[in-house]
């Protein structure tokens, strides 16, 4: 076994030696290869239809293990890189024109073909379960490093506080829990929010964002108490297609969009 990826002074899991990775990529690709085959095989012998229907399946099953293989090696280049997001636009008052650069707006962007376990699971904790959720999260050492594995299914960008209005406002629901269940209930009433979070000192709508965009001491409940935020789906440039390339001058979905996230949430709202 391996010593582990170092990656900004810390060890990210042990590691498998190179060759022991590659002679198993080897039998997972020969083995996708053989059920392909055999599955064209099947459908020659069910007549013309039967063998174009095989046949695409066949496509399809080597496609998406390719797909899957590509993800994978896109978030492991991801770990190990140590380039920096770039910081947030400021204003000419040096406060900018939103929370700066202390907190990220995530979306995610594509849905659970050919994802990688790792990815999935860092998806889940981020509760990005479906596509269109977004998330607010801190801008941290941690979360930088999640961002660049799971990139190539999310966008992100540095919200203002137009948008972070908007989306509490017009789009937030809170986690709350009734008995034994927990339910997701529109924010609508000052009163709920201060019976879930007022020994905190948020007792209102206007607290809530505050405490959310200052990443104040208690900002890890508010995110918790907030459910994901459920966006509609960009009426352009969100085709199949479009989602396979990252974001760079108005094109592409994935990745880094800067200040840009603005204006693709703003479609979604």
């Amino acid at each position: 076994m391996g010593r582990g990826v170092v990656i900004g002074g810390e060890r990210v899991g042990p590691s498998v030696k190179e060759t022991i990775l590659k002679r198993k990529r080897l039998s997972d690709r020969q083995a996708a290869e053989r059920a392909a085959q055999r599955l064209l095989h099947t459908g020659r012998r069910r007549g013309k239809k039967g063998a174009e229907e095989f046949v695409k399946k066949a496509e399809k099953f080597v496609l998406e293990y390719r797909n899957k293989e590509r993800f994978e090696a896109k978030a492991k280049r991801g770990l190990r890189s140590k380039k920096k997001l770039p910081v947030a636009a400021t204003g000419e008052d040096g406060q900018g024109a939103g929370p700066g650069d202390k907190i990220l707006l995530v979306v995610r962007v594509r849905g659970n073909e050919s994802i990688p376990e790792g990815v999935a699971r860092a998806l889940r904790r981020w509760r990005l379960n479906a596509v269109c959720d977004s998330v607010f999260v801190e801008r941290s050492a941690s979360s930088l490093r999640t961002l660049r594995m799971v990139e190539p299914f999310v966008t992100y960008g540095y919200p203002t506080m137009k948008t972070v209005n908007e989306l509490v406002y017009k789009r937030g629901f809170a986690r709350v829990r009734e008995g034994d269940q927990w339910k997701s209930t529109p924010l609508s009433d000052n009163r709920m929010i201060e019976d879930q979070l007022g020994a905190m000192g948020v007792i209102c709508t206007e607290d809530l964002i505050e405490e959310l965009v200052s990443v104040g001491p208690h900002h890890k409940q508010v995110v918790s108490f907030l459910q994901p935020f459920k966006l509609r789906r960009p009426t352009e440039n969100f085709s199949k297609l479009d989602k396979l390339k990252p974001y760079k001058d108005g094109t592409g979905v994935y990745g880094n969009r800067e200040d840009h996230i603005n204006t693709l949430v703003a479609t979604m709202i």
